[in-house]
């Protein structure tokens, strides 16, 4: 399985609109989007399959990737 590392400048936003997609955007278990770097943040995918959400995301300029990796 593999999650996506991307920047972003609101979290929330980009979290609501990859929930209607099957994915979302990591957060710590008090809610806050927990960051990887700043303004970087881990996307999973609900599903397993990173391949749609990395498509929309690169498509419709949600986000930047910056980065991939396997968890």
């Amino acid at each position: 399985m593999k999650e996506l590392l991307v920047k972003s400048k609101n979290p929330k936003a980009l979290d609501e609109t990859l929930n209607q997609l099957g994915g979302l955007v990591g957060q710590k278990s008090n809610g806050e989007y927990e960051s990887v770097k700043p303004d970087t943040y881990a996307v999973r995918a609900v599903s397993g399959d990173i391949g749609f959400l990395k498509f929309s995301i690169q498509n419709q300029g949600y986000a930047e990737i910056v980065g991939e990796r396997d968890i």
